[in-house]
């Protein structure tokens, strides 16, 4: 007597829904997009990418100020670049002049004083900024202007929709197929990124970069080569902006406590070899990161550590300024309320919904997902994946609960791809729970299928007695 077990049939479904799934997500993030609310600093991101490229590109002028200027140190630039070069590429004219038509009166930029002034002349992107539909509002002597915000808009959604294909592949790996499904639909639904992921800013582009971290250190196999592309996406990611800094303190943070946990695991007590080969690690990954940092930023070019402090510094200041002077009722007044927003906008995305048991079902469903992913951590062989997948989710949360001061909606957007995958892992833990009742009790994780989640295909396994 034997037993054959049943192979799988040709995954020609899983391409249709991939396919579909794709099809549904590009139509539903490009309907509508002219449409979509405008925001004020859309126009002022541009703007500055405008002038880095008319300074760079067109004029070829590096020694112009606005590379060592406010601009330069406001914020990393490398999203204003990209922006620039698609203006420059799908415009073919120089658009700087378009884009000052009415541009801002920098002397409130310096200090709080003259930041009313922004408010009270008369700007059309500040006049017009949340409006339902710009396309009906905006006069026609802007609507040149507002086209270019357009176009930009569908390279950002190109981010997002990329970052969603990263989120399919990354969950995919961790717990299967049908999740993996799962949570791209759920993460392009997110209302924050429904909205804050479609617009012409830097949201989307460094979400994309932070996602991609997450997704190479879960990948990687501690490669040289595969290291020194985990560290220049680093790189990029603080490039876009400068919070990005912070994967390359997650990255080195994470080596670090899997180096210890090896250490300590060691029953050949070679220590000198397992610090040896961190060290290594963290040198290329943190040293790729900060060369195309370095590279991507020219205000750091001179005195480089002197200039990071004075950008992160002017951004914490900025921050208060808007947390004081500007909205205050927008300001999370303890660290326990910065901790609480963070985590709602990971466990309860939808916070409105029709009924209001949704709430709660999203509640249930992060906590299934989440303890899932530490059950897995804890017996599977490959638990080096699913540790740094929770040590990169925790050190994400703490790191942004601890700054974010400002109850700004798209300051969240780099944390939302957790949600995502955590909420996933809640409907892998389901779906292994349905198998396992199919097959008659509960069993172990079959070697078969990725952690234990069965594939849709997989039944319970075909059997028959053989003379």
């Amino acid at each position: 007597m034997s037993r054959k077990i049943q192979q799988p049939p040709k995954q020609w479904w899983h391409f249709l829904i991939v396919t579909t799934t794709l099809i549904y997500i590009i139509f539903s993030v490009f309907h509508k997009l002219p449409q979509l609310e405008m925001h004020m600093d859309e126009h002022e991101w541009l703007r500055r990418s405008m002038l880095f490229i008319d300074a760079g590109l067109i004029r070829h002028n590096f020694h112009d100020p606005i590379w060592t200027g406010f601009y330069a140190r406001d914020q990393s630039n490398l999203a204003e670049y990209i922006y620039g070069i698609w203006t420059w590429i799908t415009y073919r004219q120089n658009p700087v002049n378009l884009m000052q038509q009415t541009q801002f009166n920098q002397q409130w930029i310096e200090g709080v004083s003259g930041y009313g002034q922004l408010w009270t002349q008369d700007k059309w992107w500040m006049k017009y900024s949340f409006a339902t539909d710009p396309t009906s509002v905006i006069p026609s002597q802007y609507r040149q202007a507002y086209q270019i915000i357009i176009t930009n808009r569908y390279l950002s959604t190109s981010f997002f929709i990329g970052t969603s294909i990263i989120i399919f592949l990354l969950v995919k790996s961790l717990f299967g197929f049908l999740p993996a499904i799962f949570s791209s639909i759920f993460f392009v639904n997110f209302p924050l990124n429904q909205l804050h992921s479609r617009q012409a800013m830097l949201g989307s582009i460094v979400t994309f970069f932070f996602t991609s971290c997450l997704f190479l250190l879960i990948k990687q196999n501690d490669s040289i080569k595969t290291i020194i592309l985990l560290g220049f996406i680093a790189g990029l990611t603080a490039a876009t902006r400068i919070d990005g800094l912070i994967t390359i303190l997650l990255i080195a943070c994470i080596l670090t406590i899997e180096t210890i946990y090896s250490i300590l695991q060691d029953k050949n007590k070679n220590e000198t070899v397992i610090l040896k080969n961190w060290i290594k690690r963290i040198v290329i990954m943190a040293g790729t990161a900060l060369l195309v940092f370095y590279i991507l930023t020219p205000f750091v070019w001179k005195n480089p550590i002197t200039k990071v402090v004075r950008m992160v510094t002017w951004r914490q200041y900025w921050t208060d300024i808007i947390a004081n002077n500007i909205n205050p009722e927008a300001t999370a007044r303890n660290v326990r309320a910065q901790f609480n927003n963070v985590a709602l906008q990971i466990i309860m995305p939808y916070r409105k919904p029709v009924l209001p048991i949704f709430n709660y079902l999203q509640i249930a469903n992060f906590t299934i997902g989440f303890l899932y992913l530490i059950f897995i951590t804890i017996t599977t062989n490959d638990r080096l994946k699913y540790s740094r997948a929770i040590l990169w989710t925790l050190g994400l949360y703490i790191v942004m609960s601890s700054y974010m001061k400002v109850d700004f909606e798209r300051y969240y957007l780099p944390i939302l791809p957790l949600g995502a995958i955590i909420h996933s892992a809640g409907i892998a833990a389901l779906i292994q729970l349905f198998r396992n009742v199919d097959r008659g009790g509960i069993e172990p994780p079959s070697p078969q299928c990725e952690c234990g989640v069965l594939p849709l295909y997989d039944r319970p396994l075909a059997r028959r007695n053989e003379m």
